[in-house]
């Protein structure tokens, strides 16, 4: 069991950590590509809790026909392992969890050999993820985002 001490300790590293992905706070809008179809997404992020924790809230619109996509993200600042990580929650009770990775331009998830790569990068006017195998040509899914 953690005395007071070591809570409090836990508890401003993970703030501390957390820091790093903070530029992505806020409302955004966007445009992109997911699997081929033009889409428009909507995207809200958070600080929650006590601030040591992010959640990024993604609402993807078929322009074809409006059919949403959602997922939701949670980021945190795991002490046993020392890193960043995300859990996904999305569609058809699907959940994935991975470690995160800062970036020169961002950060990306480590999804594992052969899995398709997530990367998101700070732009000049937003930000930008992509979500790519290391074997095809293009991203199967492109999203820029915009502050609203």
């Amino acid at each position: 069991m953690m005395n007071e001490q070591q809570w409090t300790e836990q508890g401003r590293r993970a703030r501390e950590e957390i820091r790093s992905l903070s530029f992505m706070i806020g409302t955004w809008v966007g445009h992109g590509h997911y699997y081929g179809k033009k889409v428009t997404g909507h995207l809200d992020v958070k600080a929650i809790l006590d601030g040591s924790w992010i959640e990024a809230n993604e609402t993807i619109l078929e322009e074809s026909d409006g059919s949403p996509l959602t997922d939701r993200t949670f980021y945190r600042f795991d002490s046993e392992s020392d890193a960043l990580q995300v859990m996904q929650l999305f569609e058809h009770a699907h959940m994935s969890t991975h470690t995160v990775e800062m970036t020169t331009d961002g950060f990306r998830w480590i999804t594992g050999p052969g899995s398709p790569q997530l990367h998101f990068r700070k732009t000049k006017d937003g930000i930008t993820y992509t979500i790519q195998s290391v074997e095809e040509d293009a991203p199967r899914v492109q999203m820029s985002y915009m502050r609203t």
